[in-house]
């Protein structure tokens, strides 16, 4: 794929994430594989990419979205493992939420990213949009850690998980480097409600894959161990179910809402992202497949 040089990007995207504490080279490389993925979406009919930066050149856009790609791999991990102390976590999530513009140095590549995306953004709404679902982001992954079985249905599991996924951030990098107007697609009720299912469908998607690994453990993020706990079953059927009854609804809004040829393309791999994305990952999801 001519806009993504591995090895450049890899070396670029590696050398930011040293100033990042508890960073890892899993969180690039998984980077490059769902970049690479997801960027083929912006392919004209022809070939050519279909939208160009604003002010920047196509690999210097290249880098900016795995990075944002690698720093939601990083920062689901920052919950998950606690790869930060929480004061520290604290101040990561006020920089990249726009709250805070200064990062000491072992956070430094959070303020560095910001800034690049601020300068490479077609318009100050693009980035004040990123801002906006990079909190909501952190809120889910945040929300996802403090609850407990006992105090989360499967529903408000389902809801929280529409932003836990990342998918809004991954559009949203998107939107701020081609100039996709998402800002301006945000104010339609049919698009939201396209993105919301989309959404729920990764959320699910990813849950299926992750399910005989989390479903062992303490942690409630995950469909079928939300299921399981009040309900002493291991419904990864119930699932199964529930992922291609979405997929349903999915198609039958976009058949009297559709998206535009922009759009649609984007849409159409992020629902593929369990074939296509899970199943060959190089680091981060291959246990669980090995293991499921």
């Amino acid at each position: 794929m001519s806009m993504i040089d591995d090895e450049i990007i890899l070396e670029r995207v590696s050398a930011w994430g040293q100033t990042i504490k508890g960073f890892r080279h899993e969180h690039a490389i998984e980077a490059i594989q769902g970049g690479k993925l997801i960027l083929q979406g912006l392919r004209g009919k022809g070939g050519d990419w279909a939208h160009m930066p604003a002010r920047c050149s196509t690999q210097d856009a290249a880098f900016a979205f795995v990075a944002e790609m690698a720093l939601l791999f990083w920062l689901d991990d920052c919950y998950d493992l606690a790869l930060l102390a929480d004061d520290e976590l604290a101040l990561a999530v006020a920089v990249l939420t726009g709250r805070e513009h200064a990062a000491p140095a072992h956070l430094k590549g959070c303020e560095v990213i910001r800034q690049t995306l601020a300068e490479y953004a077609a318009s100050a709404a693009e980035y004040q949009n990123l801002l906006e679902h990079t909190a909501a982001y952190a809120h889910a992954l945040a929300t996802e850690r403090e609850r407990s079985a006992d105090n989360c249905s499967y529903s408000e599991y389902l809801e929280n998980g529409i932003a836990s996924i990342g998918y809004h951030n991954v559009l949203g990098c998107l939107s701020l480097l081609w100039g996709l107007g998402m800002p301006e697609q945000m104010r339609s009720t049919a698009f939201r409600a396209t993105l919301r299912r989309v959404c729920i469908i990764g959320r699910l998607q990813n849950d299926l894959h992750t399910a005989a690994e989390e479903c062992v453990g303490p942690l409630v993020a995950n469909a079928a161990s939300v299921v399981a706990r009040m309900t002493s079953a291991f419904p990864v059927a119930f699932v199964e179910q529930e992922l291609a009854g979405h997929g349903r609804l999915l198609d039958r809004h976009l058949a009297t809402q559709p998206l535009d040829e922009t759009w649609q393309p984007l849409v159409t791999i992020l629902r593929s992202i369990r074939e296509s994305y899970y199943e060959k990952s190089v680091q981060r999801y291959r246990r669980s497949s090995q293991d499921a």
